[in-house]
């Protein structure tokens, strides 16, 4: 499996840092877009 989220408690936090993640990845791209 490539989501290891045993316990309610480890979902949350994964999904709290790929939400954290994305975004990361949206300020960047706003910022290059902004850029350009």
């Amino acid at each position: 499996h490539l989501l290891s989220a045993d316990t309610k408690e480890e979902r949350l936090e994964w999904c709290s840092k790929l939400n954290q993640t994305l975004n990361l990845i949206r300020a960047w791209g706003g910022m290059s877009s902004n850029q350009q």
